[in-house]
């Protein structure tokens, strides 16, 4: 029997194939695998500020989810040595001192580190997009290109659930 693909299908089969055609580190190429089944990873950075385009990430967390479990084994954590300083009002952010970042990876090595760890797993987290963007800043260089996963961001969730409660 022959198949087809739909449109769509044909669409991202395409975008698939060219994304690994010009992946920058070949060795990364699992990141396009079919994800393991009802499995996730739940991420979350620390950074020396909210500006995108200038500030760095000096901390990444991740969890695996399996299922309805959380995986606290499974876990994924890392201090990333930032380029510039960490500024005051970080540090009362996330508590996260200068010194205590000093002996972190740099972030190449961090990157690639949580990269083996996601897989090819989907991304859940809490206001995500602003994780990935500032991981994609840091990952582009070495891939060429961010997080092919896809994402599922869970503040709108929470405040969709919150606000049907009142």
């Amino acid at each position: 029997m022959i198949s087809f693909l739909s449109p769509l299908q044909w669409w991202r089969s395409l975008k698939r194939e060219w994304l690994i055609y010009h992946l920058g580190l070949p060795e990364f190429r699992f990141m396009f695998d079919a994800p393991p089944p009802n499995e996730w990873v739940s991420l979350d950075c620390e950074t020396t500020g909210l500006n995108v385009s200038s500030d760095e990430i000096i901390s990444i967390g991740a969890v695996r989810i399996v299922g309805n479990k959380i995986m606290t084994s499974e876990r994924f954590e890392v201090l990333v040595r930032p380029e510039r300083g960490v500024s005051a009002d970080s540090v009362r952010i996330h508590r996260l001192r200068g010194q205590d970042v000093a002996q972190g990876l740099p972030a190449d090595e961090a990157m690639k580190q949580l990269l083996r760890f996601i897989g090819s797993r989907p991304l859940v987290g809490y206001f995500l997009e602003f994780d990935v963007a500032m991981l994609n800043r840091a990952i582009w260089p070495l891939l060429g290109q961010g997080l092919p996963q896809p994402k599922i961001e869970v503040s709108a969730m929470y405040y969709d659930h919150k606000f049907r409660q009142m």
